[in-house]
């Protein structure tokens, strides 16, 4: 009876284990189906190529220097197999960038209905790139990349194929591509490094008046809300200092100052003369950006003349008591510092001098000393040592 049971037992065991043996090999069978099922798939459909960004080393030229080997690497999107567009850092970009308040979205509607140029959306990018590149090129993150193996040409060609990524992507193909970012200007030397062919267009605008519309439209500016115009002023006064820098070294071949209030008054002088920077033909149809549908135009109002004289208003009577005090970089780009408004149609030269910060000398500054006082005067406070007026006096001194 014993002998029985022991022969069920493991009669039961032995069943047991050959389904347990079943179940795995119907799972091995079950996973090279699978297996089958997505070669089969992968087989069917295009290769990465066909259908993403991918770079392939290009040869350099003769004559190609070391510097611009970096430089030399193609880029395809592939928009079907038949249909490929094939984008170099060779390639003759367009950048808008500018003063904060310089209406560079007006320009970039202008452009972007002209038949062979493309304005992509602005995303901010392009700055930001920069500012981590600065970051990188500091003295200690060099160190520190260098002991782990990684040189600064890695990372150039890093950020030149992620900027060139964002370029190929941010919009239709066309012949001409072009992007809208305001402070791209600020690494202008740095982008002319990854894009040889690279060409800026600065847009300038009178000071006082960008500096007004910036505060009353509450725009912000790199991350933050201006609270006055003086605050507004002093901080388009730093700024300018680097873009009219970073445009003197990149030379009147790769940088175009163009006027907003140049823009407005005559539009027609104006971008033809933009699109011989550029080098692109003339076309009627950047005249009518109010009147096309594009999905990346922004404004779609016709350029009022109301705009150009519409910060006099807002436009605080105490600082127009020391033009070089505050807006002392109106007079390089061109603007009549003391008239409100000035003769916009008489726009002077751009100057292509350095800039050079205004420093007031031992008479200024006892005479600012003494609006310091009157202005503490005005507002009902009470003045009892140089602290106070120096609080004062920071509306009419830059330093």
């Amino acid at each position: 009876m014993e002998e029985k049971i022991v022969d069920k037992k493991s009669a039961v065991q032995d069943g047991a284990d050959s389904s347990t043996k079943t179940n795995e090999v119907l799972t091995v069978v079950a996973k090279l189906l699978v297996l089958v099922v997505l070669v089969g798939i992968s087989l069917s459909l295009p290769s990465p190529a066909d259908v993403s960004l991918h770079h392939v080393q290009v040869p350099p030229t003769p004559g190609e220097t070391c510097s611009t080997t970096m430089s030399a690497t193609r880029h395809t999107l592939a928009l079907s197999p038949l249909e490929e567009e094939v984008l170099t850092p060779l390639e003759p970009f367009i950048m808008l960038s500018g003063l904060p308040g310089a209406e560079t979205r007006l320009m970039r509607a202008l452009l972007d209905d002209h038949p062979q140029v493309r304005c992509g959306e602005s995303l901010g990018v392009i700055h930001n790139m920069v500012r981590l590149w600065r970051t990188f090129t500091a003295p200690a993150e060099r160190q520190r990349l260098q002991l782990a193996g990684i040189s600064q040409m890695v990372v150039m060609e890093a950020a030149q194929l992620f900027l060139l990524d964002v370029l190929a992507n941010n919009g239709p193909s066309a012949s001409r591509l072009c992007t809208r970012d305001v402070l791209a200007l600020t690494g202008g030397v740095f982008l002319k490094t990854l894009f040889p062919n690279v060409k800026f267009i600065f847009l300038v605008r009178d000071t006082r008046a960008a500096a007004t519309h910036l505060v009353h439209r509450q725009v912000p500016v790199m991350g933050r809300r201006l609270r006055s115009v003086e605050e507004g002023l002093r901080m388009l006064e730093d700024l300018l200092m680097l873009l009219r820098r970073e445009c003197r070294m990149l030379g009147p071949h790769h940088c175009l100052p163009v006027h907003y209030e140049a823009l407005v008054l005559n539009p027609r002088k104006t971008l033809e003369r933009v699109l011989e920077f550029l080098e692109v033909e003339w076309d009627e149809a950047v005249l009518h950006h109010h009147l096309h549908t594009g999905v990346f135009v922004s404004s779609k109002r016709q350029l009022y003349l109301d705009s150009l004289t519409a910060w006099v208003v807002h436009f605080p009577d105490y600082l127009k008591l020391c033009p070089r005090c505050y807006y002392h970089q109106a007079k390089f780009l061109g603007y009549d510092s003391f008239s409100f408004p000035p003769d916009y149609s008489r726009l002077a030269s751009y100057d292509w001098s350095s800039p050079m910060p205004w420093r007031p000398g031992r008479g200024v500054q006892e005479f600012l000393t003494l609006v310091g006082k009157l202005a503490a005067k005005g507002a009902g406070q009470p003045v009892h040592n140089n602290s106070h007026v120096d609080l004062y006096m920071r509306a009419f001194l830059y330093v």
